[in-house]
């Protein structure tokens, strides 16, 4: 069985509900997941896990700054062989959010990346999530399992 966490960052919430929407997707065909805010984790707790998700809110297009430091500290680890995706929350009419970064990190990293990184909308900073994303969020989760499988 495969060991997942999810490694994410909120300003206002959002990116908390969205991770807790994949990671009931990822529960729900029998995943052991536990959720870690960035501020919460330090990169080599990662290498206790067979994958890794990551996701950030969108600032000026990237990742937010918590989340680049967490990334960059992951440069000195060995992460080949892990299985990996990333989300981002952004707005409505954001072509380019934070996970294109995380997604190139995470291959630079030699994470496999399982399915493409994905945004997940929000009406404004605060949020609301657009209704229809959460349960998007957890067909998210789901998708990450059946490629592991």
């Amino acid at each position: 069985m495969h060991k997942v966490v999810i490694i994410y960052d909120t300003w206002y919430g959002n990116t908390a509900m969205a991770a807790e929407a994949i990671g009931e997707g990822m529960k729900e065909a029998g995943l052991q997941v536990e959720l870690r805010r960035v501020k919460d984790v330090k990169p080599e707790d990662v290498t206790a896990f067979d994958v890794i998700v990551m996701g950030s809110p969108t600032h000026a297009g990237d990742m937010s700054e918590d989340m680049r430091s967490f990334v960059t500290g992951l440069k000195r680890l060995t992460l080949e062989g892990k299985k990996g995706a990333v989300f981002d929350t952004r707005y409505v009419n954001e072509e380019v959010g934070a996970a294109v970064a995380m997604e190139i990190s995470m291959r630079e990293l030699g994470i496999d990346v399982v399915v493409p990184g994905t945004p997940f909308r929000v009406e404004a900073a605060q949020g609301p999530i657009v209704d229809g994303e959460l349960p998007k969020c957890k067909e998210f989760g789901r998708a990450i399992v059946r490629k592991l499988e």
